[in-house]
């Protein structure tokens, strides 16, 4: 039998930072990915609290880190987190997010094109806009938009993001 002589660390440590928007209020369902560099291997993902805050004990020392941020409605600034041959709890800089969307900027109704499911619901068929970012309607000519077609933006090279009301069951 093979000995190592190696001395094993197992010691956990906590990796801890906050999300905030510009105005320095906590962000909160942000997804935190801690990726351990050393293992390459997902080591956790958390979620930001209703103050921002996230908090994970899988760090291990002597590893390196790095951490990403994702939420459909934010950029991250900055995107990612470099820590390296840590040694004690890892306090990260506090991250910023900044909407992709300004909140209640829907996109005009009439730039969609549509059709009637069951009378009271509404498809998504196309898109006639010339908006990059373009937030979906809850109705569309009072339907309920349910559905969005799986070729409504197809050819369509001006739209970069897409936010979709909670109604939105089926892609």
């Amino acid at each position: 039998i093979t000995f190592s002589t190696e001395t094993l660390n197992n010691h956990s440590l906590a990796i801890t930072g906050k999300v905030t928007d510009s105005s320095e209020n906590g962000v909160a369902g942000v997804q935190v990915l801690i990726f351990d560099e050393t293992r390459q291997e997902t080591a956790a993902v958390v979620y930001t609290d209703a103050e921002g805050n996230w908090s994970s004990n899988t760090g291990m020392t002597g590893r390196d880190y790095s951490i990403t941020f994702y939420h459909s409605c934010y950029s991250f600034t900055p995107q990612n987190i470099r820590i390296e041959d840590f040694t004690e709890t890892a306090v990260c800089e506090t991250v910023t997010a900044t909407p992709l969307f300004e909140a209640g900027e829907e996109s005009v109704p009439e730039n969609f094109t549509y059709c009637v499911l069951n009378g009271r619901y509404a498809s998504i068929t196309g898109y006639t806009g010339t908006e990059t970012q373009i937030i979906i309607p809850e109705t569309v000519d009072g339907y309920v938009v349910q559905k969005i077609e799986a070729e409504a933006f197809k050819g369509n090279t001006a739209v970069t993001h897409i936010l979709l009301p909670d109604s939105v069951t089926t892609i």
